[in-house]
């Protein structure tokens, strides 16, 4: 029997100062970044190895910035990246130490494929600690989240962890100006979200390898899928089509949203 979700919408929601955020509609995505993430894949040479991950802190641009595909390991590999303008590293620092709280906060993201999180481990007061930064706020707390990314809604643990547990370099970090405001292990993935100043905003460089985590007291890349499965290129594309959705979204409501909660955890 196929299990049903419905999203949790809490019972006050409607009494909360952004759920006005929810009755708007989504934004409208670039037509251009869709079509170019969902038109075909890229060659796998043209990828970014999770081994070679540190090189999202370097300066200029790699050869994709937009795209997926399998690799000949039988892992996969997604790319994506956004202008936001009027966003700051230090509003997506925060939200990402603030949305976990209320499972409306994680639908206003996106509310045609967000239906729930979770903050697992009793992490809700390291949320909350006004003697962290944002950034650190993070570290160490799992999300159970429920989103369709593709192949209708269904529920997974994203483990946010310090950049530097991850094997990224921290004299590379120090000296770039790029900030990773979202380094994680998923179950089957590795996530990473990085922004750059740009002129009026940010630009959003994320990267997923599919098929990989990072082990936390080696650093380096560990396979968790069996040897002799693929993953398919297909997943990597569908998420690739909702990250543009969610994150264009985000782009929209996140200064203003900002502004008016930022002291309200």
């Amino acid at each position: 029997m196929t299990e049903k979700f419905t999203q949790n919408i809490p019972a006050d929601a409607s009494s909360l100062p952004y759920y006005k955020y929810y009755l708007q509609d989504m934004a409208k995505v670039d037509p251009t970044a869709q079509k170019k993430m969902a038109e075909f894949p890229i060659d796998p040479q043209d990828a970014t190895p999770v081994q070679d991950r540190n090189d999202l802190l370097k300066p200029g641009y790699l050869k994709t910035e937009i795209g997926y595909c399998q690799m000949p390991d039988g892992t996969a590999f997604m790319a994506n990246y956004l202008k936001m303008p009027g966003v700051t590293a230090e509003m997506f620092h925060w939200w990402f130490a603030w949305h976990g709280l209320n499972p409306m906060r994680y639908v206003i993201w996106n509310k045609d494929d967000h239906y729930d999180v979770v903050v697992k481990n009793g992490t809700e007061a390291q949320l909350k600690d006004s003697s962290l930064s944002m950034a650190e706020r993070i570290y160490g707390v799992t999300h159970t989240v429920t989103e369709d990314t593709g192949f209708g809604p269904g529920t997974i643990d994203i483990s946010f962890e310090n950049p530097v547990d991850l094997g990224y370099d921290p004299q590379l970090l120090a000296a770039s100006d790029t900030d990773i405001v979202a380094a994680a292990n998923g179950e089957t993935a590795l996530m990473l979200h990085t922004v750059r100043p740009i002129e009026g905003g940010i630009e959003l460089r994320s990267r997923f390898w599919f098929g990989w985590n990072v082990d936390l007291n080696t650093h380096e890349p560990v396979r968790v899928i069996p040897d002799d499965v693929k993953i398919d290129g297909e997943i990597a594309k569908r998420l690739g089509i909702h990250s543009i959705k969610e994150m264009t979204n985000l782009a929209k409501i996140l200064p203003s949203l900002y502004r008016e909660n930022k002291d309200k955890f």
